[in-house]
């Protein structure tokens, strides 16, 4: 009895296709340490918006811990990226 929905050779096709979309371990790892890292900017930049919103007269505290929150974003993206060899697309 042939079932007319399943070929021969579909589920196979879809698994390889399947895996192929998957990251490696190295990319997730490499996802995972950037969400992370944008999670700790977040948190630094609504600190220190909450900081500068209590006291609105030092503007350039505020803009050098939203620049520093920037650069650690930075800093943890490259270190993860040197670190599982990860080839980012510019």
């Amino acid at each position: 009895m042939d079932d007319p929905v399943w070929k021969p050779g579909e589920a196979d096709q879809a698994a390889t296709a399947e895996a192929a979309r998957l990251p490696s371990t190295a990319e997730q790892s490499f996802i995972e340490a950037v969400a992370a890292a944008e999670a700790a900017r977040q948190e630094a930049k609504a600190a220190a918006f909450t900081a500068h919103v209590w006291n609105s007269v030092n503007l350039v505290a505020y803009e050098t811990a939203l620049a520093d929150a920037d650069r650690a974003y930075q800093t943890v993206v490259k270190a993860a990226r040197d670190a599982e060899a990860v080839v980012l697309a510019t």
